[in-house]
């Protein structure tokens, strides 16, 4: 009878089952098997090296795979394991079912029976081990199997299987157990991974014990696989890593990509290269340590390759770890102060719009604007000097001049169009923009001397591996980029040594610039060479001002250090020069003293390059043979042999002259006119004096009160010859200056007319505004 009433009442059980099942399969909805779930990131370099896996966000290491990213050995191994008969079956084995059934009430080994589909319906909807959580798995299973295929089903099971600990799916026990992905297991750690998820707990290889076990179950399933596939298994001890060795490279950038919107299930490859960043973080540790007695303590570094525009090596502090060093902050995304590394971009605007040429000759002279006097880093002026002069050796004054003759949108705004975050209006800065007044980021500042070696095109920054989509946006002609680094490549570096190893190139090509921010908080060096873009920042994040923060002596080293590490590592740079092939560029002879093209008496010429059409090229008139009187040494109005001669004089503007003698050169200019020349005639001859200030394009505002405003600068330059210049406003006399001198005008609201006359009578003119404010 007991036997009777056990068969009728397993009976029932199987007609209710099946009647579950054709329910099941008929009107259960699709199940989504993965929106429960977080997973982990795993963020590689471009050589495929794990640089960091994040965790989920449950606290779980679970890295999705794709099945074709499974080792088949893997897979072959799960099935023989776990459910050999998985694609034969729908959803459950009935046989080991009843085989389980049969084996637990006989009171047996305890036997699952469970599928890979019901192991997965028992992790997706966290089901329990009773018999009651065993029939909705069945339920469940059967619903799987209606909507899925047998791959998405296996690949489901194999990313949410459990592997010991906080690790689950093959994809993160793979990374952290052998330092691989899951596609390059071998059959022996595949064997071995299979055998985790059926006793996580008892086979977890992070402890002894769990190894143990789990290399003894090993041997049994390795037989299995031999009887089964006919191929015997290497025998070789595994070497399982605990999840206290994983990596944890770049942290500063992998950090910011995963909360700038690049955390996604799976991994994720990278622009970076694991051997340059950890090159250039050992070359940041042993500069630091040499200037740690000058209270230097943190620095940054960022290398670009400007081809493809991925990020090769990012380090954001001395030691991410050190909390002390403020460590976790990032100074390649943090804004600092970039002194005068901006300055380039101001000489590309103005070989852009036609200002200067390499060899225009610039003036570093006191100037003033409005209450705005600028000055030179050193509070001195070396007088007249070419544009490549004075960019090399970071004149300010020549740069901000230049900044007020540009047209717009000017610095400001090509720094708008880059994207420069946290820009305030043009007029907040002023011309002191040129000279380090905002904030600027790192891989913003890499972003920008990009822009010059591709051309003049900007393009952003690509954090991942490949080449860049986005076209960017041309902000600079081509050619004014490539006179901008052909400049920046003649800046005379200190730090220049032969590199050792290294024979087809024993120096590579560097167009560099440096910046000391105000009150020495940030020392700045970046360069272009080779394919990269290298920028070296180094300070306190604290913001501590040091007199030794100087850009040059304090992150130049560091530059030069890495350039030369980077060389000597690949023997010889992809793009050892800048190439200008097909641009509209020329090269001509420039007079040596004047930088324009040579008159008949220039004594001396070197080689310049120019835009034509664009770079303001003339024949220079500073070397001009006039008459002179043989007997009186006097210069004469006409030539009349045997009595005067011609002779080769300089003929320097005023205000150039005065730079000249304040800079302690002396220049010989032409004798004076003799007493019986007429100058009236002579007032057709040269050019008419050139107002360099007030700018036609300022406003002047006059405030009451203002007991330190002086006036409004007048200055202008006039010919060699001439000794004194007077100055009008409005057709009334503002006063006399000599030739080179500047005179003060307090001002006065309204449009005026101001005009300035020589003493041979030649004269120049301009209109300017000036408003009163209480």
């Amino acid at each position: 009878m007991n036997c009777f009433n056990m068969v009728k009442r397993w009976l029932i059980y199987f007609l209710l089952l099946t009647t579950l099942l054709m329910f099941s399969w008929i009107v259960l909805p699709r199940p989504e098997l993965y929106d429960h779930s977080s997973f982990s990131t795993a963020y590689l370099d471009r050589n495929g090296e794990l640089l960091w896996l994040s965790l989920a966000h449950d606290e779980r290491y679970r890295l999705w795979v794709e099945l074709d990213e499974i080792a088949p050995a893997m897979r072959d191994a799960t099935l023989l394991y776990e459910d050999r008969h998985f694609y034969y079956h729908f959803g459950i084995n009935p046989m080991a079912l009843l085989r389980a059934a049969w084996s637990t009430l006989r009171g047996e080994r305890r036997m699952g029976g469970s599928t890979i589909s019901m192991q997965l319906a028992r992790l997706r909807f966290q089901l329990p081990h009773d018999l009651a959580g065993k029939f909705t798995q069945i339920w469940r299973a059967i619903q799987i199997e209606r909507h899925y295929s047998k791959d998405a089903i296996l690949a489901a099971y194999l990313n949410f299987a459990p592997y010991g600990g906080n690790i689950e799916g093959v994809g993160a026990a793979s990374l952290i157990y052998f330092g691989k992905p899951a596609a390059e297991l071998s059959r022996a750690e595949a064997l071995a991974l299979s055998l985790i998820p059926q006793n996580p707990g008892r086979r977890n290889p992070a402890h002894a014990a769990g190894r143990q076990a789990l290399m003894a179950a090993h041997l049994h399933l390795a037989k299995r696989w031999e009887d089964h596939h006919g191929d015997a298994l290497p025998e070789l001890p595994l070497q399982f890593h605990p999840v206290s060795k994983l990596p944890f490279h770049v942290p500063h950038r992998v950090q910011a990509l995963h909360h700038g919107g690049y955390a996604r299930p799976g991994s994720i490859t990278t622009s970076l290269d694991l051997s340059i960043q950890q090159q250039v973080e050992r070359q940041l540790a042993q500069h630091l340590n040499a200037m740690r007695d000058q209270g230097i303590s943190n620095g940054a570094v960022m290398v670009l390759d400007y081809r493809d525009m991925g990020v090769r090596a990012a380090v954001g502090s001395a030691n991410y770890f050190d909390d002390a060093l403020h460590g976790q902050v990032d100074g390649t995304r943090a804004p600092r102060s970039p002194g005068s590394a901006l300055k380039p971009f101001v000489y590309a605007l103005a070989l852009e719009q036609g200002l200067i040429h390499p060899h225009t000759l610039l003036a570093d002279a006191p100037r003033r604007y409005g209450i705005y006097t600028p000055e030179n880093f050193d509070q001195h002026f070396i007088g007249p000097l070419f544009a490549h002069q004075a960019l090399n050796l970071s004149r300010n004054v020549p740069a901000v001049n230049l900044m007020a003759a540009l047209e717009g949108p000017g610095l400001h705004g090509m720094l708008q169009q880059a994207g420069v975050r946290g820009l305030r209006e043009a007029e907040h800065y002023g011309l002191a923009l040129v000279l380090g007044g905002m904030e600027i980021r790192m891989e913003e500042m890499v972003a920008l001397y990009a822009m010059l070696a591709n051309h003049g095109r900007y393009r952003p920054i690509n954090p991942l591996h490949g080449k860049s989509i986005d076209p960017g946006k041309q902000l600079l002609i081509p050619e004014a980029a490539w006179l901008t680094l052909d400049m920046l490549s003649n800046n005379t570096g200190l730090f220049r040594a032969p590199l050792p190893g290294v024979t087809t190139l024993a120096k590579p090509q560097v167009a560099w610039k440096t910046g000391t921010s105000h009150a020495y908080r940030d020392a700045w060096a970046v360069a272009v060479s080779g394919p990269y873009v290298i920028a070296v920042w180094v300070g306190n994040f604290d913001g501590t001002g040091n007199p030794a923060l100087i850009g040059r002596s304090a992150a130049g080293p560091l530059l030069f250090a890495i350039i030369e590490q980077l060389a000597q590592q690949q023997g010889e740079w992809q793009a050892p020069t800048f190439v200008h092939d097909g641009l509209n560029l020329h090269q001509e002879s420039m007079c040596e003293i004047g930088g324009d093209l040579p008159g008949r008496h220039c004594p001396r010429t070197v080689p310049g390059w120019f835009i034509p059409g664009v770079s303001p090229l003339r024949v220079e008139q500073i070397h001009r043979a006039i008459p002179v009187e043989i007997v009186s040494g006097l210069r004469a109005c006409e030539h009349r042999p045997p009595q005067t001669e011609l002779r080769v004089f300089e003929f320097w503007p005023s205000d150039l002259r005065r730079i000249f003698e304040q800079a302690g050169i002396l220049r010989a200019g032409p004798p004076p006119f003799a007493a019986n020349c007429d100058l009236d005639q002579q007032a057709a001859i040269g050019q008419p004096p050139q107002i360099h200030s007030p700018s036609v394009q300022l406003t002047y505002t006059l405030r009451q009160q203002d007991n330190a405003f002086t006036g409004i600068p007048l200055q202008a330059s006039s010919e060699a010859d001439v000794r004194r210049i007077y100055w009008f406003v409005n057709n009334r006399l503002l006063g006399q200056v000599a030739a080179g001198d500047t005179l003060f005008w307090r001002g006065e609201p309204g449009p005026h007319v101001l005009r300035v006359i020589d003493d041979h009578g030649r004269a120049s003119s301009v209109m300017i505004s000036v408003q009163a404010l209480p």
